[in-house]
């Protein structure tokens, strides 16, 4: 839809109603419908409801009337925007948000690796090992204290959060960034390992077999993406926080406590207070969203985990 560049995202107080629309340029060949620079100018928009009328009606025309007689007492250009696409154009999907969903209800996973620490930890009491071969004195690898995280995850399939805050393609980029960090850290020059070869069957040969050389160290490169598995649920945690509270706020719910106190007492003491002390928490909810307002203590161990890897490479 062509709207000047118009950007804005409004949201509704009932119904799970929202409008959001912001612009868009790609390169187009048509010269009745581009800019100096050779692109043509839209406007993407969608629109949610939970009514659920809307979207039973199969005719697309008949839909997107019944879609602007819904946003028909918002502000422009919302009906103007609806009005202006075609109705073959409007694409509808089902929007699913998945709440207090930062880690499973039941991750066996992490019941697994907790046994496998305590056995390690009753091994380094007893003064072994934990193996079977009666060698005392060893110390049980930091490796060895748990199998940590089999596969990766990154991008949108780290999380489920609902996409309030805009910060999916945020956290898409961080987490790669850390996983090509650890990679730098783990696989660089010096960190190799030797491994022992696999018994072979053949009975004739009496040499004994090669050390297979590898170019990373894989305890070492388990640890450190171990640290970064767990690290990274403070991170969610707080974009999950900060997500629910803006939403019960910009988007109160009706026949809730939460809905009902938004609606009441914190909306008005918003248009009361000074345009500072919005500035003020607006920014901080921001930060906290992003991690960064973490414990010192964090950092620092995140510093620390850092020098010492780089060190011992």
């Amino acid at each position: 839809v062509e709207m000047g560049g118009v950007a804005f995202q409004t949201w509704g107080e009932g119904e799970a109603m929202r409008f959001a629309a912001v612009q868009m340029s790609y390169p187009s060949t048509d010269w009745n419908d581009r800019n100096v620079c050779g692109r043509a100018e839209r406007q993407v928009w969608f629109a949610t409801t939970n009514d659920r009328s809307i979207a039973a009606v199969k005719d697309p025309k008949k839909r997107k009337e019944r879609l602007k007689e819904a946003f028909s007492a918002w502000h422009n250009p919302v009906t103007q925007l609806i009005e202006g696409t075609p109705a073959d154009s409007i694409l509808r999907e089902r929007d699913v948000s998945h709440k207090y969903s930062v880690r499973p209800v039941l991750n066996l996973a992490e019941v697994i690796d907790y046994e496998h620490k305590m056995q390690c930890r009753k091994a380094l009491a007893g003064g072994t090992s934990g193996d079977d071969d009666g060698g005392g004195g060893n110390a049980v690898p930091a490796s060895m204290a748990g199998p940590g995280p089999a596969v990766v995850f990154v991008g949108d399939a780290v999380m489920t959060v609902d996409p309030v805050l805009a910060q999916g393609f945020t956290f898409a980029m961080e987490s790669t960034a850390d996983l090509a960090q650890t990679l730098r850290r783990c696989c660089g020059s010096g960190m190799g390992a030797q491994i022992p070869a696999a018994a072979t069957d053949d009975s004739d040969s009496e040499s004994p077999p090669e050390a297979c050389s590898l170019k990373f160290n894989p305890d070492r490169l388990r640890d450190e993406l171990d640290f970064r598995y767990h690290k990274r649920y403070d991170r969610l945690l707080g974009l999950l926080r900060s997500t629910e509270l803006v939403q019960a706020l910009a988007q109160p719910e009706s026949g809730t406590v939460s809905g009902f106190l938004s609606r009441n007492f914190v909306r008005p003491m918003m248009r009361l207070a000074p345009e500072i002390v919005k500035r003020r928490v607006f920014n901080y909810t921001m930060r906290y969203s992003l991690g960064l307002t973490l414990k010192t203590g964090e950092k620092t161990k995140e510093k620390e985990s850092g020098a010492e890897l780089s060190t011992e490479r």
